[in-house]
């Protein structure tokens, strides 16, 4: 008898101790008049490029989303960093902002009760995701209000995402919703068909009338202030040449930008310099396209030389798709 009572004892302490080892279930007291907002990243408005197929551990996180043509895509394959702001006012201060990284456990699932009384029925709630690399770094600016805030990444344009959702919280006491991020950014591609293999020096690539830095509410980009006011900006990119970038004769570089205009709108002319240099730092000829067709979420190529005769400029177009030929201007 006494031997049952002691097994009896060593069941229930480990029965107690089992329990106290759960993850305890969240306080929910006090929350009765709050709504519980929750918004989900599943995926990108536009096709991305490359699309890398989706791992087994990604399918088990469950962060995949369809794109048309694509199939599904991991959201950590393209950003790892997610900024959220939330505003109860476009006017007013932020109320709350949070950052997430890649290794979190819930990255691209925002979640949090919010009080009608103090927000009031709606809240605005901006994201951005990038990928960020070392040494590179995500500048927010003028958060004091939704129509102000405008956010870079430094310290230079690279690939970047952004999403904007007004949520309603009157209607019941949960706001539940999905949302994908859109490619804000522009690209300039340059290819020098120069025809030789020993080019040694560097490029300086100046792309006019564009901005410095992106509001995700408005989905405009600005330099100092937004609006009519605001100064002019040009986006600078300088890349060194050297004779291993090389290849079949054709040097090939990149450069991002933001546009000012509003994404989805028309694109804009803009003009284009580009300064070529010798390995001793002497200009070697500067080169102005004009007409330049750039917009958000697309493609403009460049194509011709610069260190080597002939500078001809010709063909400015622009293509619909991120992924598709490239329209090419030859200078």
């Amino acid at each position: 008898m006494a031997k049952f009572k002691i097994l009896f004892g060593l069941v229930m302490v480990g029965l107690l101790s089992a329990c106290s080892n759960e993850t305890p279930v969240p306080d929910k007291e006090g929350l009765d008049d709050k709504v519980f907002v929750s918004i989900k990243v599943d995926g990108f408005e536009q096709e991305l490029v490359p699309f890398p197929k989706p791992s087994t551990a990604s399918a088990e996180k469950g962060i995949f989303s369809a794109t048309p043509g694509s199939g599904s895509v991991d959201l950590r394959d393209h950003i790892n960093v997610l900024d959220i702001y939330v505003y109860a006012d476009v006017n007013a201060e932020p109320i709350h902002h949070e950052r997430q990284y890649a290794d979190d456990e819930h990255f691209g699932t925002y979640e949090k009760y919010f009080d009608p009384e103090v927000t009031g029925n709606r809240i605005y709630i901006a994201m951005h995701g990038v990928k960020l690399g070392e040494e590179e770094s995500i500048e927010w600016t003028q958060i004091q209000s939704a129509s102000s805030i405008g956010v870079r990444v430094s310290p230079k344009v690279k690939e970047a995402f952004s999403a904007m959702k007004i949520l309603s919280l009157k209607i019941t006491n949960e706001a539940i919703s999905n949302i994908k991020l859109s490619r804000y950014v522009g690209r300039l591609d340059l290819n020098l068909e120069e025809g030789i293999t020993d080019l040694k020096g560097h490029l300086d690539i100046t792309i006019e009338n564009t901005a410095k830095y992106f509001n995700p509410f408005y989905k405009d980009g600005f330099h100092e202030t937004r609006g009519a006011d605001d100064t002019p900006y040009q986006t600078f990119y300088r890349v060194t040449v050297s004779p291993e970038d090389v290849v079949d004769g054709v040097f090939s570089t990149s450069t991002y930008f933001i546009l000012k205009e509003e994404i989805g709108s028309t694109p804009e002319a803009v003009v284009v310099k580009i300064a070529a240099y010798d390995e001793s730092g002497e200009l070697v000829r500067e080169i102005t396209v004009p007409n330049v067709l750039i917009q958000s979420n697309k493609v403009t190529k460049l194509k011709g030389t610069i260190f080597t005769f002939p500078n001809l400029i010709q063909d400015v177009g622009l293509d619909d798709k991120w992924d598709g030929e490239f329209p090419e201007v030859k200078f």
